[in-house]
């Protein structure tokens, strides 16, 4: 799993902020860890260091595990059909899945004819999901999630971690594509005896099993080269 989420996972996520920001006019370049900066999306002055993408995809990239987990254990309402199961990533994950099919050698294909490389629809919805994690919502049966993690919205002068990461994670966003191939692989494997992809269970997954996959993406940072993007270790 720590492999897949490193070499895989991460990337595509990352790929998709950067290929976002310069759409939007915004440079992404390599800088030093601790460059300050505030995200500026959409001016062709702008500039975003890669130390920023790092920690908001770290961020994104986490928010996708823990729902993933309280889904899987009912620790989110994800039965309820016409509530919260409307909104859930687990119904998001099936659309995701009907479209990339079975293969694991026609995946990317089929998620490139499915979706788009610059519309942020998934994203949106995700981003709606989050946002009602963290506030609460009744309709939904949704409590207030008492954490940074799912932090949407934060005051211009909070200055904590979790409000830098929340403000990139609302102004730049995931093209439809590049999410939709980060979700599947984070949410599928290959059966070793069929070989067609199947969903992962993340019910029998630990909390520190997740919190090991966590310390170990610290360990890495993305590096921008000519035409390249990657993540390296170190």
């Amino acid at each position: 799993m720590k492999g897949r989420v490193f070499e895989q996972v991460f990337p595509f996520l990352a790929r998709g902020f950067i290929e976002h920001a310069q759409c939007n006019g915004t440079t992404v370049e390599d800088s030093p860890e601790n460059t300050t900066h505030q995200s500026q999306p959409q001016t062709g002055s702008a500039s975003l260091p890669t130390h920023q993408v790092f920690q908001g995809t770290l961020t994104f990239l986490y928010r996708l595990l823990f729902v993933l987990y309280a889904e899987a254990r009912d620790l989110l309402p994800v039965r309820e059909q016409g509530g919260y199961f409307e909104h859930s990533l687990n119904r998001l994950k099936h659309e995701v899945r009907d479209k990339a099919g079975l293969d694991v050698e026609q995946v990317e294909a089929r998620l490139a004819t499915a979706y788009s490389k610059t519309e942020t629809t998934l994203y949106e919805r995700l981003s709606e999901l989050f946002a009602a994690i963290d506030t609460g919502r009744p309709a939904l049966n949704l409590p207030t999630y008492n954490g940074g993690l799912f932090l949407i919205d934060p005051a211009d002068d909070d200055r904590t971690d979790e409000a830098q990461h929340g403000r990139f994670l609302r102004d730049y966003k995931i093209p439809d594509y590049y999410l939709a191939c980060g979700l599947d692989l984070l949410a599928r494997d290959e059966d070793p005896k069929t070989k067609a992809l199947v969903f992962i269970d993340y019910k029998s997954l630990g909390v520190r099993q997740l919190g090991s996959i966590y310390e170990g993406l610290l360990e890495f940072r993305v590096r921008i080269a000519p035409e390249t993007m990657a993540v390296v270790k170190g």
